[in-house]
């Protein structure tokens, strides 16, 4: 019998990141990056992004929980949209992330396999004029991002950080 997305369990807690109240701006978050591991690097794409989202717009909790999943293990066996993404993962209980949490993953992931990268499920967003964007930490030294449209087609090996289902 095949697998559908109703045969998984839930996912578990990966990592909770602090949300350090002295980021305000991207200038702010750069510097507190490049002081606390200064071979890690950002792309430009990724620069643009950070000027562009609203840090710590909102009213939140003082730290961010998530999940880090693959496309396969949310039942996705072949290449699927961001769109068929992301709502495979609300339909399991997962959320999307607040745009800060690709730079606060940066920040406090130095253990993260040189291989291994990460697209934060959030969203898209970016400068009028530009392809929508999500951030990714690829490997451990950089701050990046892939194009975000619906149609954006990811593997089933495709690794996500989601808003953990037990966050509020």
């Amino acid at each position: 019998m095949q697998s559908t997305q109703l045969d998984i369990e839930p996912f578990p807690l990966w990592k909770t990141l602090p949300r350090p109240t002295e980021f305000r701006t991207a200038s702010t978050f750069h510097a507190a990056l490049k002081k606390a591991r200064p071979a890690y690097s950002i792309s430009q794409s990724a620069r643009e992004l950070l000027e562009w989202i609203d840090w710590f717009a909102l009213e939140t909790p003082p730290a961010i929980l998530i999940s880090n999943i693959t496309c396969g293990d949310l039942g996705l066996t072949a290449d699927a949209t961001l769109e068929t993404v992301y709502r495979a993962a609300q339909a399991l209980g997962l959320r999307l992330c607040p745009p800060e949490t690709g730079p606060l993953l940066s920040l406090n992931y130095a253990e993260q396999p040189a291989i291994e990268e990460l697209n934060i499920a959030m969203e898209p967003s970016g400068p009028p004029g530009r392809l929508p964007r999500i951030f990714s930490c690829v490997g451990n030294s950089v701050l990046a991002t892939n194009v975000a449209c619906p149609e954006s087609e990811f593997r089933p090996r495709d690794r996500f950080v989601f808003l953990h289902g037990g966050s509020r």
